[in-house]
């Protein structure tokens, strides 16, 4: 039922199984694997507790708990998480490959380079991980277009390099054909809007406008295009949209850093400058 995808199925049996067989970890990692993937993550995660009782450095249990830690974005529990991971498997490609999408995610730009690094070294070579590894290590792009020159991260990752040494044309290029392979691509036309500074012709902007308010998106991906937006707004000399716009971008991206735990603590930052100036 797994490879037919019907998760929710295989969740049910895998559940049964293990009344039969209560201390067979591997029975209960593919009963959390199948709720997880069924989008029950709260009951995979109570799952996952047990095989990882029984069997705490199975490899394959780490991961899952590490996908779990990933989908909720907390990055400290996954940092954590891969340190552990890489102490009963030194050479895991993949838990390298996870401590550096926590360090990236917590601003450690060099650490997360040099782990995701390892896990090139230790592991596969494709298009699509070396093109992630791009944007740490802008060598890597080149290797990455050879492979696959549709691919959507290379793209990305080539465009920015581009904007980065004042080839606006040529940065456009590359956006412009990661919107071939995917018209809702947010980061292109996050970027676009920067190399055109908000002067983006006509269906560009509907359908940034159509992308920005689509509550089906990715939070970072609506927070990314509603600022676009705003500025697109803001260079068409359209003032009021652009304030409303500006403040619908700025709501949303103050909602996503309570539920990261990074909202700004008023009390917190008034006693920090206190302790600073005491410094001084």
């Amino acid at each position: 039922m797994v490879r037919l995808q019907r998760f929710a199925d295989a969740a049910m049996h895998y559940g049964r199984a293990t009344k039969l067989r209560p201390d067979d970890p591997s029975i209960l990692f593919k009963w959390a694997r199948s709720s997880f993937d069924s989008g029950r993550a709260d009951e995979a995660e109570r799952i996952l507790k047990d095989a990882t009782r029984l069997a705490p450095t199975h490899e394959a249990i780490l991961q899952l708990q590490a996908e779990m830690y990933e989908a909720r974005a907390n990055w400290p529990a996954l940092e954590q998480l891969a340190g552990s991971w890489l102490q009963a498997h030194p050479k895991s490609a993949q838990a390298w490959r996870m401590l550096a999408r926590a360090q990236w995610e917590t601003g450690y730009l060099r650490q997360a380079m040099q782990s995701f690094r390892r896990s090139l070294d230790l592991g596969w070579r494709d298009a699509h991980s070396l093109a992630t590894f791009g944007k740490l290590c802008l060598s890597a792009l080149a290797e990455a277009e050879a492979l696959d020159p549709d691919n959507r991260q290379m793209l990305s990752g080539k465009s920015i390099q581009l904007m980065f040494a004042g080839r606006y044309e040529e940065a456009q290029t590359y956006c412009r054909r990661s919107l071939q392979i995917n018209r809702d691509d947010a980061s292109a036309y996050k970027l676009l809007t920067q190399l055109t500074n908000g002067r983006l012709p006509e269906d560009d902007l509907a359908a940034l406008q159509r992308l920005a308010h689509r509550e089906d998106n990715r939070i970072p991906d609506r927070i990314s295009t509603r600022f676009a937006l705003a500025d697109c707004l803001d260079a068409r000399g359209e003032t009021d949209q652009a304030f409303a716009a500006f403040e619908r971008a700025n709501r949303l991206a103050g909602e996503f850093a309570a539920i990261e735990g990074n909202a700004y603590d008023r009390a917190a930052r008034a006693k920090q400058t206190d302790e600073l100036m005491s410094i001084v």
